[in-house]
């Protein structure tokens, strides 16, 4: 049987107009003798790598992110980060929660943990912004935060090289509880 692209987008959009996006912190700096042992994440957290190497292991896949990449760590998952004094990361790290519905955006779309980032400039010109933003206490600077986000979300899902998440190749099954 063949899937209705139509249907399949409707469906997306329904999950994606749910989404919720709590902003939490942002900062930004080097970090010598980085070194965490394995723990759960509380939150959803994106890096973006300035500079620097070390090694960063999710739900037991290690990654060497590198200059440019933007590195995902989702709420729930086991976690350890290391980089040395000499190579440590320059990095910029945005806590958030991201929903649908009460269930984490990364337990219904299956998002890499890695990409690397054609724009980083770009990417990082957004992290700044945030950066900015969380000092004030205007409606219109909470809805950029949010827009901001949502952006960062996009961007990190676009340059997602599997071949699949950027578009839609199944649908949300109740066996089967994936977007992509």
């Amino acid at each position: 049987m063949v899937e209705n692209p139509h249907s399949q987008n409707q469906l997306l959009n329904q999950y994606i107009s749910k989404l919720e996006i709590r902003f939490i912190l942002i900062d930004n700096g080097l970090c010598p003798d980085w070194s965490r042992e394995e723990h759960t994440r509380m939150r959803d957290c994106f890096y973006l790598i300035l500079d620097g190497q070390g090694k960063i292991t999710v739900n037991g896949k290690e990654f060497y992110p590198k200059k440019g990449d933007m590195v995902l760590l989702p709420k729930n998952s086991r976690v350890s980060l290391y980089s040395q004094n000499e190579t440590c990361y320059n990095k910029y790290w945005c806590d958030f929660f991201a929903t649908i519905n009460g269930k984490s955006l990364f337990d219904i779309i299956d998002f890499p943990y890695v990409v690397h980032i054609d724009n980083p400039d770009y990417v990082k010109s957004l992290f700044n912004k945030l950066s900015e933003l969380r000092l004030k206490n205007d409606a219109v600077s909470a809805l950029m935060i949010k827009s901001i986000l949502i952006e960062l979300l996009a961007i990190f899902l676009s340059f997602d090289k599997r071949g699949g998440c950027g578009h839609i190749l199944g649908l949300f099954y109740a066996d089967n509880p994936r977007l992509c």
